[in-house]
């Protein structure tokens, strides 16, 4: 039996640009979708956001990365506590 293991990283407004680096290094394909791409409306903060990124590499590595929800200015410490509630991610 084979186990595959996929890393999620979380960036901080930096998912895109990370992501084309990812790509860049690991060669592949690469998918960006962002919360506009699932019908969120442009007025709306965050609509901008990454929800889904993947690097497929051709050697079989593959690595997935989002924006942090509800993360829009300074660092990471900033951004408050997130947790899962009711199948939602919700950050304070």
């Amino acid at each position: 039996m084979s186990v595959q293991t996929t890393t999620h990283l979380n960036f901080p407004r930096r998912c895109p640009r990370d992501a084309h680096t990812c790509q860049s290094a690991l060669g592949g394909h690469l998918v960006i979708n962002t919360h506009a791409d699932f019908g969120m409306p442009a007025e709306i903060p965050g609509f901008d956001k990454v929800v889904f990124g993947l690097v497929d590499a051709s050697n079989g590595f593959h690595v997935m990365d989002y924006d942090i929800p509800g993360l829009t200015e300074g660092g990471i410490t900033d951004g408050g506590a997130t947790r899962r509630e009711n199948g939602t991610t919700v950050t304070e």
